[in-house]
């Protein structure tokens, strides 16, 4: 919108400042921190009279990460994307993190519909209509600000990722570089996805994960010439090379 860059500009200096407002309760939850800060301040743009006439047709995105130890909350609304870039063969290489909050995503879709909203497909990008004969039109699901598409289903909750990195970069060698917690119904232990050291992507238990296989991968294997794998930690047999 004619004022989203005046609204990008608040939340970019008024967002740090809420987030680290509650010490406490960041060292507890920093995901949940992260999510209702960022709703809370959509909430005070759209109730401050200033800000609420030019948030009307405008607004922005929004992604904010932080970090304690080795351990990265990102939090994202919208299409403002957090692309971690590794090291890998003296080179950055790139790649997403989060996922643009899109109209036309499953879950993005079926919330908006559910709220009355109408989506235009074609042409891309999708689109969220809204306003006076439904002439406005924003690309994105969610965002902060942009007041006349809350009625049509575009929200400013946040989606939250927590990940982990790896105590030692060990990319050249095929490790993994990112643990990433996962939670399931009935999941009795923290679960982490892995890949790198098995021969593809599988959940296991994270205490295991960070207290016996990251140990293990930090040692090294015949000057790095050999991956530590899975098999070769449950299964040891004499190898060549």
């Amino acid at each position: 919108g004619p004022y989203g860059e005046r609204i990008s500009e608040h939340c970019a200096n008024a967002l740090p400042k809420m987030i680290e407002a509650d010490q406490e309760a960041l060292r507890k939850d920093p995901a949940e921190v992260l999510k209702r800060t960022v709703k809370a301040l959509d909430d005070a743009i759209l109730a401050d009279r200033e800000l609420r006439l030019l948030a009307v047709q405008s607004g922005t995105t929004a992604t904010v990460v932080f970090a304690r130890g080795d351990g990265l909350w990102v939090a994202w609304v919208g299409g403002s994307r957090c692309l971690p870039a590794p090291r890998k063969g003296g080179a950055f290489e790139a790649r997403d993190l989060t996922q643009d909050h899109k109209p036309d995503l499953k879950g993005e879709l079926a919330r908006i519909r559910g709220a009355g909203g109408l989506v235009q497909m074609r042409p891309q990008p999708a689109r969220v209509r809204a306003g006076p004969g439904r002439r406005c039109g924003l690309a994105m699901s969610r965002s902060l600000g942009d007041a006349v598409f809350k009625s049509a289903g575009v929200i400013a909750e946040p989606e939250v990722k927590h990940v982990r990195l790896n105590a030692r970069p060990n990319i050249e060698r095929g490790f993994d570089t990112v643990l990433q917690n996962w939670t399931c119904a009935g999941c009795v232990v923290p679960l982490a996805r892995t890949c790198g050291w098995s021969d593809g992507p599988h959940v296991t238990r994270r205490d295991y994960y960070v207290g016996f296989v990251l140990p293990q991968n930090a040692k090294d294997h015949h000057g790095g010439k050999r991956k530590f794998v899975e098999g070769s930690m449950h299964y040891p047999a004499p190898r060549a090379g």
